[in-house]
């Protein structure tokens, strides 16, 4: 279960609430990490394909655009989970 740490959030406004971890969801905290790993090891072999100036064929820019897309998922789902 995810939860807000009150505590530390109504101390300071200026710092966004912290994530608080329990057994329940280390499991598929872990997991949606690993996978934020492996699509940001995929982009940076997009870019290093595109010379590092940010010159990529059609398919690698649709390729980019799921990955990126994915990675949004993922962050939507780290603040879902309860």
């Amino acid at each position: 279960m995810l939860r807000l740490d009150e505590q530390l959030y109504g101390q300071y406004d200026e710092i966004p609430p912290a994530v608080v971890t329990t057994w329940e969801n280390r499991e598929a905290i872990l997991q949606m990490m690993q996978d934020a790993a492996g699509l940001s090891q995929r982009l940076q072999r997009l870019w290093e394909r595109s010379g590092s100036v940010g010159r990529l064929s059609q398919d690698h820019t649709d390729e980019m655009a799921l990955l990126l897309a994915r990675l949004g998922d993922l962050g939507s789902a780290l603040q879902r989970l309860d």
